[in-house]
């Protein structure tokens, strides 16, 4: 997103004093009487929050003072005496900039980067990470994640989502490493210091069946290295400024440090349905209500029983291996029950090749949605084409791998619905198409709930 700057405080830029690293001639005041009422002149801006007005104006000096003659005194100070007071401010929490500088003001020594470890997240922040890194020597600094303002729309990322969106229906525990976080436009002054940050998440997700959700955790943060400029700062202070500080970094040897980002935050992630899904979802359920119907007439009270407590029970499951799946498959696979003669054969693959793609795959898209699938189902072609060649051949393994690839990233719930979808073809005979559907059923439940593929093994055998 593209970082919207407050403006520019142009009067607090211009210079106000000199910079003649020769000095003014006599009877000027002396130099240090100059400078410090150039200092307070700019901790008083400071005090404001005007901070990249300030580093505006040190650059500007720096040009007028020459870039062979060592940074300027405004740097030196500025780059110094900054540092010291925001690491005060890091340590006592609830004091202003001016407590901060007023404490530097009195108390702040020569070379005391080294020891002001802390960024406190507030105004004088990203003049004290720059500081760090021209005269901090590589030493350490540390700071908390609770002062960057995390919420819901910060840590949004196809990492999370995906997690979310495959996680089972009830509740869950999740944990969600390295996900990217760059701060966005509602922080801009915070991606003045921090660009790039790692993110972990762990918590409790509580997944309605309508594909509502709440996730209740705490977030924390990898630690960052800060090696260059951030991209927010540059834009801050603007290219000119920024190119000055550079000039100065590179002649005198700055020197990435390591920001330890200490705590977590707490973090609640809500997803409410919108009218238009709520509709998809009711619509969902009635389709879901027709398909039990569809396998009670066709196929039996026994294999409708085992379907419908295969819905109720989808809550809470996770998606097994494909190893451990195969393993439980080859149960039913190997039962003599479940062999058709070549003329069934032959219609379950007419049957198979004549079914409307296009409706296929919205029967599969339609169920999902009473499950929590979220979006539309693209596997259907392939899931029927491998169930073809499975009847055809007897090898059941690029189906059953095909099967493993759909529940990735979107959960068991996408494989119940597709076994589903099998219960509204019509096959030349009820044997075959109790095999047809006895089959997918387990094929898909191998994967998330083995007790019910013995259990359809066992009624297949009686």
């Amino acid at each position: 997103m593209t970082i919207v700057l407050p403006p520019i405080v142009v009067t607090a830029t211009e210079p106000g004093y000199p910079a003649n690293p020769g000095g003014l001639p006599f009877p000027a005041p002396n130099p240090a009487v100059v400078f410090q009422g150039q200092m307070l002149e700019r901790f008083a801006y400071y005090r404001q929050g005007l901070w990249r007005e300030m580093l505006i104006k040190i650059a500007n000096e720096q040009v007028t003072w020459g870039m062979t003659g060592g940074p300027a005194p405004g740097i030196v100070h500025d780059l110094q005496s900054v540092p010291f007071a925001d690491s005060y401010l890091y340590f006592n929490p609830g004091l202003t900039s001016g407590h901060g500088l007023n404490y530097a003001q009195q108390y702040f020594q020569s070379g005391g980067v080294t020891s002001s470890p802390g960024l406190s997240g507030g105004d004088l922040t990203p003049v004290a990470a720059v500081g760090h890194f021209l005269y901090g020597k590589g030493t350490p600094t540390e700071t908390s994640i609770n002062l960057f303002g995390l919420n819901s729309p910060s840590i949004s990322s196809a990492v999370f989502n995906d997690v979310l969106a495959s996680a089972p229906i009830g509740t869950s525990p999740i944990s969600i490493g390295n996900i990217p976080f760059t701060p966005d436009a509602t922080s801009w002054q915070l991606a003045t210091w921090i660009d790039n940050l790692s993110l972990t998440l762990q918590g409790t997700l509580n997944k309605g069946q309508d594909g509502s959700y709440q996730f209740n955790g705490s977030v924390s943060a990898a630690n960052h290295t800060y090696d260059s400029m951030p991209a927010g700062f540059k834009a801050a202070i603007g290219e000119a400024a920024a190119n000055t500080l550079q000039s100065v970094f590179d002649a005198h040897g700055a020197m990435p440090f390591e920001v330890v980002i200490k705590g977590e935050t707490a973090v609640t992630v809500t997803k409410e349905l919108t009218p238009d899904e709520k509709a998809a979802y009711t619509d969902a359920v009635s389709f879901v209500s027709t398909a039990n119907e569809q396998m009670l007439q066709k196929y039996g009270a026994n294999l409708s029983k085992v379907a419908q407590d295969m819905q109720a029970e989808i809550a809470g499951k996770k998606v097994r291996s494909y190893a451990e799946a195969m393993a439980t498959f080859e149960k039913i696979s190997a039962n003599p029950a479940m062999k058709l003669n070549a003329l069934d054969t032959q219609a379950v693959v007419d049957a198979l090749n004549a079914l409307d793609k296009a409706s296929f795959a919205d029967n599969i898209t339609r169920l999902g949605k009473a499950f929590g699938v979220v979006g539309k189902v693209v596997q259907a072609e392939a899931i029927r084409e491998k169930t073809v060649s499975g009847f055809q051949t007897g090898d059941w393994k690029p189906l059953m791998l095909e099967l493993e690839a759909m529940a990735v990233g979107t959960g068991a719930g996408i494989l119940l619905a597709t076994s589903m979808a099998f219960f509204f073809p019509v096959f030349a005979s009820a044997a075959a198409g109790v095999v047809v559907v006895a089959l997918m059923m387990a094929a898909t439940a191998a994967y998330f709930d083995a007790a019910k593929v013995d259990e359809i093994n066992n009624l297949i055998l009686n």
